[in-house]
């Protein structure tokens, strides 16, 4: 994984959070993620949803609207892949981009990141699962594991990292989180460890 240079005090950061299948926690764990950038760094976030879910929405408190704010929070629901630039140039320091289960046509969003996130079960029975998402990035941006982080959601130590090394990816348990937006000192700290091994140096 690179060694980032840039500070996240001056400088804009997008994180692309994808997951290997539906239901292993990838909108739980950017939403978590989103707040702990938002309310602990103290920094301006954005939650960007290109899933195509519209869960996000639930958030909002009424019709369909371009953005909203939730807990100093800046999100967009269902973004089109023609405003993505749009957002990733604004003032945010950080924009993080829930994509769901990666695709053909995600692909590109989530490789343009400055940081990856893959969110996956290292249960043996879904190992193919992970295999098959490094096909889909190896066969259409000619790269399969550039510059990611696997986050063995709900895992241990003592898996995650030998599962990682199978893969060749770089891996970190995730540990239980509860709610999103009620982080945790626990919480907090494994956000921190995440993004030290992503190269961000928290000032």
């Amino acid at each position: 994984m690179r060694n980032h240079k840039k500070a996240p005090a001056s400088s804009a950061w997008t994180i692309g959070v994808c997951g290997t299948e539906h239901g292993i926690g990838t909108t739980h764990i950017a939403l978590s993620l989103s707040n702990y950038l938002c309310s602990k760094l103290r920094r301006k976030t954005a939650y960007v949803e290109r899933n195509g879910s519209g869960q996000i929405l639930a958030l909002a408190g009424s019709a369909q609207q371009p953005s909203f704010c939730y807990m100093d929070i800046t999100c967009y629901p269902c973004l089109r892949r023609e405003d993505l630039p749009r957002i990733m140039q604004s003032r945010f320091s950080y924009t993080v981009i829930d994509l769901g289960i990666l695709t053909s046509e995600s692909c590109w969003d989530f490789y343009r990141c400055d940081i990856k996130l893959v969110v996956a079960s290292v249960s043996p029975w879904k190992a193919h699962l992970l295999k098959e998402m490094q096909e889909t990035l190896l066969y259409n941006m000619n790269t399969s594991q550039d510059h990611m982080l696997l986050l063995g959601n709900l895992g241990i130590k003592e898996t995650v990292k030998p599962f990682g090394q199978r893969n060749r990816l770089l891996a970190l348990p995730v540990p239980y989180l509860p709610n999103p937006f009620r982080l945790t000192t626990a919480d907090c700290t494994f956000f921190e460890e995440m993004l030290a091994k992503t190269g961000i140096n928290i000032p």
